[in-house]
This record gives C-alpha cells, structure tokens and sequence, in this order.
C-alpha cells in the first residue's frame, strides 16, 4: 500500500477507485454541475458590491420620498 501510495500516478487512480467505490464522483459532478449552472445564470448581472448597496437602497427611499411628495394631493 504504501509502494501505491509513493507513486503519483498509483495515487491519482488510487483515488479515483475509491471515490468510483464511494460514489463520491456523483457528488463531485453534481457539485460542479450547480456551480457551472450557478455561474451561466450569473453571466449577465451587473455586480453590486457591498459597499454600494446601502447607498443604493438610501438613494431610492429618498426617489421614493420625492415621488410622494411631488404627488401628495394637497389637504
């Protein structure tokens, strides 16, 4: 085992054999599939940092505000 496990390649299929035995392969490739599906959706948002969401959300309560106002009918 150990003679196995010194050789890069034993090792590498070694491996493979025991995720093959696990089914840990199905996982592995399900979990690329998500992530792969996750980044093709993703392609063409426009990225918000962090940073600037709170400014964002500030900015449109006070369009909202303006709006209300603008419109208010008067009493």
């Amino acid at each position: 085992m150990n003679l196995i496990a010194a050789d890069d390649h034993s090792e590498i299929r070694l491996k493979k054999s025991l995720e093959a035995a696990l089914g840990i392969q199905y996982i592995t490739k399900l979990s690329e599939d998500v992530l792969y599906i996750k980044a093709e959706e993703r392609k063409g948002f426009v990225q918000i940092p962090d940073e600037d969401l709170g400014f964002k959300e500030k900015r449109i309560r006070d369009i909202e505000l303006d709006v209300e106002k603008l419109y208010a009918i008067p009493e």
